[in-house]
């Protein structure tokens, strides 16, 4: 199983990547990012995680800058008023996330700190692995 480890702090990635070395052999870290940019980058460069292990602050960041932007325009807030139009919005956004982590994965692992309750709601909602 390939791994991505996407951490902010060098001392937490170093850490992480130990623990996964040692307790979990059949765990082969292919890279270690530490900001979204650095991360997205390597995603389209390179698109092979099985897994991703990340912080909060990644998918909170995308949320604000790459979601947010989306879901609050009008015409959007207006379309998603309809459950049917909604669902189907929701499913486009899921999509367009798993290709932007690389497609290939099969779960994202967010941890090191809480995860805001409104992007954890979004992330159920749109149901993101």
């Amino acid at each position: 199983m390939k791994a991505l480890i996407v951490e902010d702090e060098k001392m937490a990635r170093t850490q992480l990547a130990r623990v996964l070395s040692t307790e979990f052999p059949d765990i082969e870290i292919i890279s270690m990012t530490d900001s979204v940019s650095s991360t997205i980058a390597y995603l389209n460069a390179e698109p092979e995680p099985d897994v991703i292990f990340m912080v909060p602050m990644v998918i909170e960041k995308i949320y604000r800058k790459v979601i947010l932007p989306l879901i609050e325009k009008k015409s959007m807030q207006l379309a998603m008023r309809f459950p049917l139009i909604e669902s189907h919005i929701n499913e486009i956004i899921r999509q367009r996330m798993i290709r932007m982590f690389g497609g290939r994965f099969y779960e994202v692992i967010i941890g090191g700190a809480a995860l805001s309750d409104e992007v954890e709601k979004f992330l159920k909602k749109v149901r993101f692995p």
